[in-house]
């Protein structure tokens, strides 16, 4: 049940996303920017339901629910919960699905903003929905996190001992939420080119943008080093992650 609630989540997602990307496509097209409420609306709608499915994937990790493949395979029952939370982005389907989650909230902060034009803050929305449409079809399709078991097991593999860290915990979202944060710069670039006159000023727009994006990537990158340093030296699988 929470699997299929979970995967219905991340449906919504994509379409809701797509259908914002057709529908600004159109009014590009036809040089337009209307229904900037509308476009709204649906990058909120989808920033919710991206928080609803990891939610409801870090619901299926604490309450044990290996019937979803993921699940099975990155925790067991003796887990400690802080840990079975964090393995939501330990591998790789949650990892995608995490990334998910980055770009529409980002998205729905931008839809909140009331400082720009109808028509650029548009754009800015459209190329954000792209991007999220295609991370959205892609983790459904490719590395769908509530595949379903086939065989119900009664205890999961366990999470990779070398993640069994508090560095799992705070270090691939504040990547995450770095690396996607400088989409907001390109979203901001490309929609600068996409309205007549062409928006000079979109630099001084994405600044503040970046500038936040910049401090979670570099926190991202400074508890990586101090992880990979005491984890396993300048040696071994992840020496070269600072």
């Amino acid at each position: 049940m929470v699997g299929s609630l979970g995967l219905f989540s991340l449906v919504l997602v994509a379409v809701l996303s797509s259908l914002i990307g057709v529908h600004s496509f159109y009014q590009i097209l036809n040089k337009r920017a209307k229904n900037l409420g509308l476009i709204r609306s649906f990058s909120l709608s989808s920033a919710f339901f991206s928080l609803t499915s990891v939610a409801l994937l870090g619901y299926a990790f604490v309450s044990d629910d290996f019937s979803i493949l993921y699940v099975a395979e990155h925790s067991n029952t003796q887990l400690p919960s802080f840990f079975k939370l964090a393995a939501v982005w330990a591998g790789h389907e949650g990892s995608l699905l995490f990334w998910v989650l980055t770009i529409s909230i980002w998205s729905g902060v931008i839809a909140l903003q009331k400082h720009y034009s109808n028509e650029y803050q548009s754009r800015v929305l459209w190329v954000m929905n792209l991007l999220l449409a295609i991370f959205a079809w892609f983790t459904l399709f490719a590395s769908n996190p509530f595949e379903m078991n086939s065989i119900l097991p009664l205890e999961g593999r366990d999470l990779n001992p070398m993640l069994q860290d508090v560095g799992l915990i705070f270090h691939p979202p504040l990547l995450y939420l770095g690396y996607v944060g400088f989409s907001v710069v390109l979203a901001f670039a490309v929609a600068a080119l996409l309205v007549d006159p062409i928006e000079f000023d979109w630099v001084v727009h994405c600044r503040s943008w970046c500038l936040v994006a910049w401090i979670f990537l570099t926190a991202g990158i400074i508890l990586g080093s101090w992880w990979a340093y005491y984890e396993l030296g300048w040696g071994g699988w992840w020496f070269w992650d600072p």
